[in-house]
């Protein structure tokens, strides 16, 4: 996979572009893969709609509040990057753990 941005190689698992810095857009599942659940889905769309919130305030009151909107929406991206980061690591360790019988039996 591609930068979006500068067309660089991203290196698997790469949440950002080395050489450019741009957040990696990850490709969507395959067609009839599993889903996440109805809340995760849904703390995701408001994810989305209080940035935008963040990008309808800056265009409403000018130049001056754009500044302000890009740190938020680089915020907003950075905490989820991190969140889903450390839910695939917990999913991980959570299959190894089943791997080796620990979890539920």
């Amino acid at each position: 996979m591609n930068c979006d941005g500068c067309g660089a190689p991203l290196p698997p698992g790469a949440n950002a572009c080395p050489a450019c810095g741009r957040p990696a857009v990850l490709a969507p599942p395959p067609p009839g893969s599993p889903r996440a659940s109805g809340s995760v889905r849904k703390a995701a769309a408001d994810t989305v709609e209080a940035t935008k919130a963040v990008v309808s305030e800056a265009k409403r009151t000018g130049k001056a509040a754009l500044g302000e909107a890009k740190l938020a929406v680089r915020d907003v991206s950075d905490l989820t990057r991190k969140a889903v980061h450390e839910v695939g690591k917990e999913l991980e360790n959570l299959g190894k753990d089943l791997q080796k019988g620990k979890k539920g039996q």
